[in-house]
């Protein structure tokens, strides 16, 4: 009798199948695919399937350069959009931005009248920037001790001022 296994099943097969994960970042505007942050009105689908027809910002310096704002991805460079997607993933960028407004280009949808409509590329922040300004709304009280000062010494916990008995740290 002769078996066979299913692709399902063969290590081989799990590890080909291994997909990054697609997540969604808590307060904010982006969501993170395979280590690329993308803005959230960027279609999910096409940050899954940009990779695979060599483009986008996994594989080319233009798109990271010049499609994102902040470190946060919101379209392809002019190169990608118009060589790879033929237009049907917008204009494309050629400066931070700024999409591409040759004329030959012009019959292409832009990102700014379809999904990124509405947004203020000024107001794109990465996750970092996000929860880096509520550092700065809250003010953290620091406690300076004089060592000197023999009243403090028990408020003190400093890995100088150990105490080991029977070779074990007992602080």
């Amino acid at each position: 009798m002769r078996t066979t296994s299913s692709p399902e099943s063969s290590p081989e097969s799990s590890q080909e199948n291994d997909e990054p994960e697609l997540y969604h970042i808590p307060d904010t505007d982006t969501y993170s695919y395979d280590y690329i942050l993308y803005h959230k009105n960027f279609p999910e689908e096409w940050a899954k399937s940009h990779a695979t027809a060599d483009a986008g910002p996994s594989v080319c310096y233009n798109c990271v350069d010049y499609g994102c704002i902040n470190n946060v991805f919101i379209g392809y460079c002019a190169n990608c959009a118009q060589f790879v997607y033929n237009g049907t993933r917008g204009r494309g960028f050629i400066s931070v931005g700024i999409e591409d407004d040759e004329p030959d280009v012009q019959n292409y949808p832009s990102i700014f009248e379809t999904y990124m409509k509405d947004v203020d590329i000024d107001k794109i922040k990465s996750p970092m920037e996000f929860y880096a300004s509520f550092e700065d709304e809250t003010e953290t009280e620091t406690t300076v001790y004089d060592v000197n000062d023999d009243n403090n010494t028990d408020s003190i916990v400093s890995v100088l001022n150990c105490h080991y008995e029977g070779g074990y740290n007992d602080l």
